[in-house]
């Protein structure tokens, strides 16, 4: 397939043509190569709104954390929390609704700002947290009452459902 006239290499002319289908082939190679052996000193821009969810997601575990340990009295807890999504923004924005044959219609465009420094951006209203999806709790000495207590705790700091707390034991 490669060698016979009709193949690749037959159709390329001359010892310069089999030359540069070669090099192509070896420039392909290490490109596809280069990528296992990246160097790791490329650095990306952090993902901010990402950073603050997780610092948001590990505060309220610090927070559940301190709520078992003082329902429980034990030192070795672990809390794990898990969010739905990350912040809402809420902007202000200039509705305009018009009844006409064809139904309500509704025009919407946002409030700019200018800063001081000359960035424009929306008015922000309302910034909604994220909402918890569910907990998981591991702690020790636990007996029905406490497991109840802590459950009860948790949906009412959080305003979760009872449905969304798991309470369980170390196993050792």
């Amino acid at each position: 397939m490669l060698n016979d006239e009709n193949g690749i290499l037959g159709r390329l002319k001359g010892k310069t043509g089999k030359i540069v289908f070669f090099l192509g082939l070896a420039g392909i190679l290490l490109i596809y190569l280069s990528s296992f052996f990246s160097s790791g000193d490329t650095q990306t821009e952090p993902d901010i709104k990402g950073d603050v969810t997780a610092e948001y997601c590990q505060a309220l575990e610090r927070k559940v954390g301190d709520l078992v340990r003082g329902i429980t009295g034990s030192k070795s807890v672990s809390v794990v929390i898990t969010l739905d999504s990350g912040k809402q923004f809420v902007y202000a924005d200039e509705g305009r609704e018009s009844q006409s044959e064809s139904g309500d219609d509704r025009e919407q465009s946002y409030i700019i700002v200018r800063s001081s420094n000359g960035e424009e951006s929306g008015l922000l209203v309302t910034e909604y947290m994220p909402i918890v999806r569910g907990v998981a709790i591991v702690t020790n000495g636990l007996t029905a009452q406490k497991r109840a207590e802590i459950s009860a705790a948790v949906c009412a700091a959080l305003d979760i459902s009872e449905r969304k707390v798991y309470v369980t034991q170390y196993a050792y």
